[in-house]
């Protein structure tokens, strides 16, 4: 019975992961959004995002982030009212890019497949997040100008001898 749900269609409107928002820098904990698409009415409230197993990114060929424990997955509405998922990191990261391995549970948390959810399946989305060079350090870029660089004189070249 559970392999017939797995080959139904899902829903025409099916809560799915929609574009991810980096809002955070390398060597900054990570502060990212992203948005869910098709949440129907009411089911918002029985969504679940959490980050994928260990055993799920070695099935995906992905590395586990380190530090991965300490990262914060809240869902939430915007300003416009629509649903995001706001993620956060404890502690800065480090490298220039982080795999993300994120599973999206409906209502009921049953496991499946596809992109976007029903009622009660699982989909999982991989996001690859490139973090930006830090900002410059604000007490170099503050400095002010002295002026134009030193002028250094050419020696004027002598004529050679005969």
């Amino acid at each position: 019975m559970l392999l017939s749900q797995a080959l139904l269609p899902a829903p025409a409107e099916a809560a799915s992961l929609g574009s991810l928002q980096v809002r955070s820098a390398q060597g900054q904990p990570l502060q990212a959004e992203i948005e869910l698409r098709d949440v129907a009415a009411g089911e918002g409230e029985g969504l679940t995002l959490a980050l994928a197993s260990p055993q799920a990114y070695a099935a995906a060929g992905l590395t586990y982030p380190a530090g991965a424990g300490g990262l914060q997955i809240q869902l939430a509405r915007n300003a416009d009212g629509r649903h995001v998922a706001l993620l956060r990191s404890a502690q800065p990261i480090g490298e220039n890019f982080i795999d993300l391995l994120l599973e999206l549970r409906g209502p009921g948390g049953a496991t499946g497949t596809g992109g976007a959810i029903g009622t009660s399946a699982t989909t999982t989305r991989a996001y690859t997040v490139l973090l930006a060079a830090p900002p410059a350090d604000p007490a170099i870029a503050a400095q002010p100008d002295t002026g134009a660089a030193p002028l250094v004189q050419a020696a004027t070249p002598e004529p050679a001898a005969p």
